[in-house]
């Protein structure tokens, strides 16, 4: 499998250098020196280039499955805060519900409440009548006991 791959990766540049060993062969001396050393750097370069392409692609990899399996847990965090959002709407309909019926309570209370007031008021006028009228009568009948006595004492 590390065999595979490697030749999948690297088999290209081994052709490559077989190929300038075997056209380096068959030109004249120094051409031949200079050919072999340029065509070494360039496969060298693009060896470097490969390796450090492939560590560079291990490391993406690497980030990327550790931003897809925190895309995941944020994925799942977002549910569960959908869903506690979703209970909390239910709660705040609930306690809108209840507020109404309580704001509702309350208006009836304060009717009721300038209603006893009003009643009180009656009340009190009503009491102040009568006890006006039970001044007035003690009066009254002051007034006749003291003719009576005044009568008595006239017998």
């Amino acid at each position: 499998m590390e065999t595979l791959q490697f030749l999948q990766d690297f088999g290209g540049l081994i052709v490559g250098v077989l190929l300038l060993i075997v056209a380096s062969m068959v030109l004249p001396g120094k051409v031949r020196v200079y050919v072999l050393t340029a065509g070494l750097a360039v496969i060298a370069y693009e060896a470097y280039q490969r390796i450090t392409n492939k560590k560079r692609m291990q490391e993406a990899d690497r980030e990327r499955e550790r931003l897809q399996q925190r895309a995941g847990e944020l994925e799942q965090r977002g549910k569960e805060l959908a869903a506690k959002v979703e209970e909390l709407n239910k709660k705040l309909s609930g306690m809108q519900a209840e507020k109404e019926k309580l704001d509702q309570q309350a208006g009836a209370l304060n009717a009721r409440g300038a209603e006893l007031a009003k009643e009180k008021d009656r009340l009190e006028r009503e009491t102040e009548a009568v006890l006006k009228n039970i001044h007035n009568g003690e009066g009254a009948l002051a007034l006749i006991e003291e003719t009576r006595a005044a009568f008595r004492e006239l017998e």
